[in-house]
């Protein structure tokens, strides 16, 4: 059986991601997701892993089912 090692990514939605994101990084050490090829996701022992919230309105995932943001 095959399983998973790891995860490449945890893409969400925030009212305020550029503060989530800081304070991710700033109480546990998760660095924000690189804005270019030359900066480095965040490291964990299974290798890297993008932490990147999204602003709340994204049309990024397609739109949200009602009542989701509510």
């Amino acid at each position: 059986m095959q399983k998973a090692l790891g995860i490449g990514g945890m893409f969400f939605r925030a009212n305020d991601p550029t503060a989530l994101s800081q304070w991710y990084q700033d109480h546990l050490g998760i660095l924000p997701a690189p804005s270019n090829y030359d900066l480095s996701p965040w490291q964990q022992e299974a290798g890297p892993t993008v932490f990147a919230p999204f602003a709340a309105d994204t049309n990024y995932f397609g739109e949200c089912p009602s009542g989701v943001d509510d």
